[in-house]
């Protein structure tokens, strides 16, 4: 099918189901199908549904399928595409703000992960949409952030119920272990010895392993305690869901997980010093005792990866891959800007948004800035002058430097104030 692609035209391609079989494979997230159709005619990526009049790019952010999303942003239509709206006046990231509940069958995380995913899926669209779509209203008058409040009233309060109830339980396994190794640290295991006061087994390798993973036991329960407890006290915004909530459980859980070690380690240190010798009784005693110790930490050590792996895991939007196309595209930019105008410079500033690190990267790159005499590296008092949050010369800057400003400060002229 793919060889007869190219010579056919939108009609023909409508009329022969392929534009519904690449809607529908999009929503799928069948990302070898998408590649080879893209492949074979990339003007597909310009195809939209009828019936909502949403493009590719749209459904794949309706329907969060981050591998589709990453191979239609590698298209050359990205930025043209962007700023349309469906049927509704929605744009792109009206289309993030909404919950679709197929992005449940995604998951196999909790409520409180799948928020994080939302408000994830949500900065990614954000940062990569033009700034003068932020806050673009649709047909009933909604912005995209009033949008994805509304949508996700629901979720929030699942997420704060599943969170809540997590951290409930891994509270009462902290809050045992705490208590137990405090009292394990203050009675002196064997006594004192009446003439010094000391312990008996001071000078016992096996006392000092005792003391040591005690004292990391308690540490470590009591600084999971202090995580969830400021996991249960916490406000639970929409925001929250993204990193502080998140990271919070991660170091309950980790510390947890320590401290569950530890006490172990402690508790056969202790049957070690009080029955020396009797490892026939000691071994199967630590053993049995291992299981259920054993069994909750692998059940929590699965969820630890897991929040780990969504908080810290790969984006949505691969930054590199991001930065490297918009270089190409400055690239090409500042290539017709010098064909046109081979006497006039620096350039104005692009017609779309480039993130800082792609207008270095260009413009160290591109042969007829590199070749001019009079341009000075970039060195960081320069860098710093520059870096502001705001708008300049139509390109929205973010922490970083406009093309304008990057291209004075290497030739020295830099005649901004430090903001």
């Amino acid at each position: 099918m793919c060889e007869v692609l190219p010579g056919l035209n939108f009609q023909q391609l409508e009329n022969g189901k392929v534009i519904e079989a690449m809607i529908k494979a999009v929503k799928q997230g069948r990302v070898e199908f998408v590649t080879e159709m893209l492949k074979a005619c990339p003007n597909l990526v310009w195809c939209r549904e009828n019936s909502t009049d949403r493009d590719l790019f749209k459904l794949a952010v309706l329907h969060r399928q981050d591998e589709v999303f990453r191979l239609l942003c590698r298209s050359p239509a990205k930025n043209p595409k962007f700023p349309l709206v469906d049927r509704d006046k929605n744009t792109i990231l009206h289309i993030a703000a909404v919950f679709e509940p197929s992005a449940r069958r995604n998951t196999v995380l909790g409520a409180a992960f799948l928020m994080q995913r939302e408000v994830q899926w949500y900065k990614e669209v954000e940062s990569i949409v033009p700034p003068s779509k932020l806050e673009c209203t649709n047909t009933n008058g909604k912005r995209p952030r009033e949008l994805f409040t509304e949508s996700h009233k629901v979720l929030v309060k699942e997420g704060e119920e599943w969170m809540k109830g997590t951290t409930s339980s891994c509270t009462v396994v902290a809050t045992l272990i705490v208590t137990i190794m405090f009292v394990a640290a203050i009675t002196i295991l064997g006594g004192n010895k009446e003439e010094t006061g000391l312990p008996t087994f001071l000078n016992e390798k096996v006392f000092m392993v005792f003391i040591i993973s005690d004292a990391l036991s308690l540490l470590s329960a009591s600084t999971s305690l202090l995580m969830f407890l400021g996991i249960l006290t916490s406000c639970y915004a929409e925001e929250d869901f993204l990193n502080s909530l998140p990271k919070k459980m991660i170091v309950g859980l980790s510390t947890l997980i320590l401290s569950t070690a530890t006490m172990m380690i402690t508790f056969c240190a202790s049957l070690s010093i009080i029955l020396p010798g009797k490892s026939r009784v000691v071994i199967p005693v630590v053993c049995l005792a291992s299981v259920p110790v054993t069994l909750f930490t692998c059940m929590q050590f699965h969820l630890l990866i897991d929040m780990v792996i969504s908080t810290y895991g790969s984006r949505i939007i691969n930054k590199k891959a991001k930065e490297s196309q918009e270089a190409v595209d400055l690239t090409q930019y500042l290539d017709k800007w010098y064909k046109e105008n081979p006497n006039i410079s620096p350039p104005p500033p692009p017609p779309t948004f480039f993130g800082v690190n792609a207008i270095k990267a260009a413009i160290y790159s591109h042969p007829t800035i590199s070749a001019t005499k009079d341009l000075k590296p970039i060195t960081e008092e320069m860098r710093n002058k520059v870096r502001f949050v705001g708008l300049f010369g139509g390109v929205r800057v973010i922490g970083g430097i406009g093309l304008d400003l990057l291209w004075w400060c290497r030739s020295g002229d830099c005649g901004c104030r430090d903001r």
